[in-house]
């Protein structure tokens, strides 16, 4: 209610009149049914265990217990020339400075890990179906048997190239894929973790070859410590 400017108004008749809280009538009247909150949809629950993600692993493990597959996790990663900066011990007043340029420039990593190894290999830019396929044919000529990849559903994962290499085996490498938004089930998430955050932590390489060697030599350290191999097993609540 607005008075006319410059009217004298009755404030007490005016505060009586004026509603203060909402007319509503009550909805058990009405026959209405209170909205209620439902619980978050599965694809929206990131990071979270459910049953759907139980049972699509469950179920690839059981098929290759019955056939005698071995089981490989496989994910991409990059390394740049740019440092991951983690904290680290210094002098007291003396904070550590890391010098590095903004040219930086990437390296992609692959690896495939089973229950007991490790494989890897390192490319020169974007890792895409045909670096995927040769991948896959050194791990299958290394281990020497019937496998189950499992890896997240990437379109390079995807791709009728890889598909038809798969479909050239004859049924010995087989895929299956992590539920959406699960890389918290996928074990090389942790050894990318590792390599990151501690084997090359604080790392100022000088040019991408030497960036190169060094990752290459962690990672190798890492196939012949079968703990670290172990605890990304054990991160992922697989082993």
């Amino acid at each position: 209610m607005d008075a006319q400017t410059g009217a004298s108004t009755h404030r007490a008749t005016l505060r009586c009149v004026i509603q203060r809280g909402p007319c509503l009538a009550h909805s058990g009247f009405a026959r209405l049914l209170a909205p209620t909150p439902r619980s978050t949809r599965y694809r929206a629950r990131r990071g979270r265990r459910s049953g759907v993600e139980a049972q699509d692993l469950a179920r690839a493990q059981k098929k290759c217990t019955r056939e005698q597959r071995l089981i490989v996790f496989i994910d991409e990663s990059g390394l740049s020339e740019r440092p991951t900066r983690v904290r680290t011990w210094a002098p007291k007043g003396q904070t550590p400075v890391i010098q590095f340029h903004f040219n930086w420039k990437h390296v992609s990593a692959i690896a495939g890990m089973s229950y007991h190894n490790c494989l890897f290999r390192l490319y020169d830019g974007a890792i895409k179906s045909a670096q995927i396929v040769e991948f896959l044919k050194a791990l299958r000529a290394h281990l020497k048997r019937r496998l189950m990849i499992i890896w997240d559903g990437a379109a390079q994962h995807k791709s009728r190239i890889v598909r038809d290499y798969l479909d050239s085996t004859g049924g010995a490498v087989q895929m299956a894929f992590v539920p959406p938004y699960s890389p918290d089930l996928n074990p090389v998430e942790y050894l990318w973790a590792w390599l990151k955050r501690h084997a090359l932590a604080n790392f100022c390489p000088h040019s991408l070859a030497e960036l190169k060697t060094i990752a290459r030599n962690r990672l190798r350290s890492a196939q012949q410590r079968a703990n670290i191999i172990a605890a990304c097993w054990k991160q992922a609540e697989l082993w």
